[in-house]
């Protein structure tokens, strides 16, 4: 699946790509700090997978998965973040699936299944 990460911390993006890399169903096709970049590469490439954190400064995850959706319905959103209080948010745009950091390995495979 081709996937775009994207997340304000990037030690966050990188513990995601090392607890992953050798998990051949994604193929990172971009990893940005910024949901606006996030959404402009995605209006030119094709995406099928968004690993999102919820609180970032600027837009939000959810309102950049929103987005996402609107030119991809069939996108698969996962959410990452550290604040369960976002998880009812989360669920009300119908995200695929919600990790809470400190995630691991586990739950990426859950994620997957």
């Amino acid at each position: 699946m081709k996937t775009i990460l994207v997340d304000d911390m990037i030690l966050d993006m990188k513990l995601f790509e090392l607890k992953c890399r050798d998990m051949e169903e994604f193929e990172i096709v971009g990893k940005f700090t910024s949901p606006e970049d996030a959404m402009a590469y995605a209006k030119k490439n094709t995406v099928d997978f968004a690993l999102l954190d919820i609180d970032m400064p600027g837009m939000s995850g959810i309102d950049l998965a929103k987005s996402l959706r609107e030119i991809r319905p069939d996108i698969i959103i996962v959410f990452v973040t550290a604040h369960p209080k976002f998880a009812v948010d989360a669920l009300r745009m119908k995200a695929d699936y919600i990790v809470f950091k400190p995630f691991d390995r586990d739950d990426i495979a859950d994620v997957l299944q």
